[in-house]
């Protein structure tokens, strides 16, 4: 860069710090004592870490609420959604229990609760609103609300597939902080926007595939969806894989260019020996899945 090219760049800077002062946002040169004032990052290396390391906490989060899991048997957790479905067609405003629907859903429903759901077994019969709600009990009724964010036992262990490959998608963001402390340190600045770039799609990834993994999602047939999600961004995890353990090969401006890579080099190893893995185990886990509604659902 030329020497006026960087005064040119000094004074621009200069101007913006100017602004932040003005409009009572802290710069390198106001206090941090300032009341009401709102950090601004004074770098570009703090500004990506800042990013990063937001995505890395709603990774956390999602992980961290997930963790929680309210699980139900299988057989029940299927019983449970009958009874669900019944609820939601006996209340519609086309007339619930009307003689045309009223047989189809009594036998389900007494088939997957051996009979004791309290369904009156009467053709040609029509309901009101509040006759219908006395159908079933206030026990199973309690039943469905407390279980209405469970998971069956099937689908827990496909989410906690996804978790797996989560964590993995965390630790390619860890991956990316690294990078980007290591290229800014040696001014390899192409590399820093590169692996940031590859990191905003991680972690906008991670919250995308977090939202659908919540039982009404699931209930909702999102499968395909989930799978392509993941799918792809374990492609993308594989790519900053590869522009970081290039990266190590690239040239140096400040130091010395193998300080720092070991971790680095631990880390991508670790990660490009797993991400495959995870993605089949998500793969497997789905089919089961699958299996299981198609015989209890």
């Amino acid at each position: 860069m030329h020497h006026q090219e960087e005064n040119q760049i000094a004074r621009l800077v200069g101007v913006v710090w100017s602004a932040c002062d003005k409009f009572g946002l802290s710069s390198p040169s106001s206090s941090s004592s300032q009341g009401g004032a709102v950090p601004v990052p004074w770098s570009n290396r703090i500004a990506y870490k800042r990013g990063l390391l937001s995505f890395v906490k709603d990774a956390n989060d999602t992980l961290g609420e997930f963790g929680k899991m309210s699980v139900v048997e299988d057989e029940e957790y299927y019983r449970i959604i009958k009874l669900e479905n019944f609820y939601e067609v006996a209340l519609s405003p086309e007339g619930g229990m009307s003689a045309n629907n009223s047989n189809s859903i009594s036998d389900s429903i007494s088939d997957s609760s051996s009979g004791s759901s309290g369904l009156r077994n009467t053709t040609n019969y029509e309901a009101t609103t509040e006759e219908i709600k006395e159908l079933v009990d206030c026990d199973t009724f309690n039943l469905i609300c407390k279980t209405v964010n469970s998971f069956s036992q099937t689908d827990s262990l496909m989410v906690q597939s996804f978790l797996d490959f989560l964590k993995v998608c965390r630790g390619a963001l860890k991956l990316v902080l690294m990078a980007v402390e290591w290229g800014g340190e040696r001014e390899l600045f192409e590399l820093v926007g590169n692996v940031y770039d590859v990191g905003v799609v991680i972690g906008e990834g991670i919250t995308n595939i977090g939202g659908l993994l919540y039982p009404v999602e699931l209930d909702n047939g999102v499968d395909s969806e989930l799978f392509n999600l993941t799918r792809g961004l374990g492609v993308v995890v594989k790519e900053v894989i590869g522009i970081v353990r290039g990266s190590g090969e690239g040239g140096n401006k400040n130091g010395n260019n193998t300080n720092g890579r070991e971790e680095i080099e631990t880390l991508s190893t670790k990660l490009d020996s797993v991400v495959d893995a995870r993605v089949e185990e998500i793969q497997e886990a789905m089919a089961r899945s699958r299996e299981v509604e198609k015989r209890l659902g």
